[in-house]
């Protein structure tokens, strides 16, 4: 701890210990038995003389926690952060004549929180760049979600509308996913959603259209067929009738 002892309304330095002169950056001998702001001129223009001011006068203790101190001259000045407490000395009971100075250097402690609460910040906006960065991807997948919807809802509309006969299958075994009306009437009362073609249909499979299904999935290549013939089953007593597609 550093300390030092001023007297009268000059202040006057009248004592302090090393680690005071390490403080001021002078040899204590400098300082002692000078005004305290003629021989430390640095320390002038920070505050300082009316806090002492005050402490002459009313008597009151004065503290500071982490007060920022400019100390030494230009260009050898430097900043220290400082917990200072600055007591009135008495000379009999009602008669004040000096302040003793105490002060511990923190500045070490207070660049680290320093530190600490700028990488602190540095993450909490990275953090809130990173969440407006991930609402904004997650407004937009919304967004381009719900075009998907609306245009499936409108093919889906399209197709049961049509006369044309649509089906869409998935998977190597050709599993009917969907059927449009104009489809499901070929096959009135098969239920074909969630059955492979061939098995719920093996009259596709004996007039050669599985084997179109399984050219188009395996290649990749669009087939079109013009006029094509096909006879599905008939119902029990009823004649088989030959479409062409």
């Amino acid at each position: 701890m550093a300390m030092g002892l001023l007297r009268g309304p000059d202040f006057v330095v009248e004592w302090a210990n090393p680690r005071m002169g390490q403080i001021w950056g002078r040899p204590v001998a400098q300082v002692q038995g000078r005004p305290h702001f003629e021989a430390l001129p640095d320390l002038a223009g920070q505050g300082f003389e009316q806090v002492f001011a005050d402490v002459l006068t009313t008597g009151r203790t004065r503290t500071f926690q982490e007060r920022l101190v400019r100390i030494g001259q230009d260009p050898q000045s430097c900043h220290g952060y400082f917990n200072i407490t600055y007591q009135p000395v008495y000379d009999g009971p009602q008669r004040i004549t000096g302040i003793l100075a105490y002060a511990v250097e923190v500045t070490e402690q207070v660049r680290v929180r320093q530190q600490v609460e700028q990488l602190n910040q540095e993450l909490e906006t990275r953090v809130q760049e990173r969440t407006r960065a991930a609402l904004a991807l997650q407004a937009d997948l919304l967004v381009a979600a719900q075009h998907q919807a609306d245009q499936r809802a409108l093919l889906y509309q399209i197709f049961e509308q049509t006369p044309a006969v649509v089906a869409l299958l998935r998977g190597p075994g050709h599993r009917f996913e969907y059927v449009n009306p104009a489809y499901q009437a070929i096959f009135p009362g098969c239920q074909l959603v969630g059955l492979d073609a061939a098995e719920v249909v093996p009259e596709l499979a004996a007039q050669g259209f599985v084997a179109l299904l399984d050219r188009a999935y395996q290649t990749g290549e669009t087939y079109y067929g013009q006029e094509l013939p096909f006879t599905p089953q008939p119902a029990p007593g009823e004649v088989p009738r030959t479409g062409y597609y």
